[in-house]
C-alpha cells in the first residue's frame, strides 16, 4: 500500500495535475496550517466555529 506522499507524489508528476495543485497551493497552505494548529491545540470543533466566527445552523 502506498502512503499519501507516494501518491501524491506520484500524481504530480502529471503536468495537468501538478497546473492544478500549484493554482491551490495557498488553500493547501492554509488547510495545512489549520490542521496542525488545531491538532497541537486539540480545540473542540465548536472552539474552532467560535474562532472563525462560524455560527450553527
Amino acid at each position: 500500500m502506498k502512503s499519501f506522499n507516494e501518491f501524491k507524489k506520484k500524481a504530480l508528476e502529471n503536468p495537468e495535475v501538478r497546473k492544478e495543485y500549484d493554482a491551490l497551493k495557498d488553500e493547501f497552505t492554509l488547510i495545512d496550517q489549520l490542521a496542525t494548529v488545531r491538532t497541537s491545540a486539540d480545540p473542540t470543533h465548536k472552539e474552532v466555529a467560535n474562532k472563525l466566527g462560524a455560527n450553527k445552523r
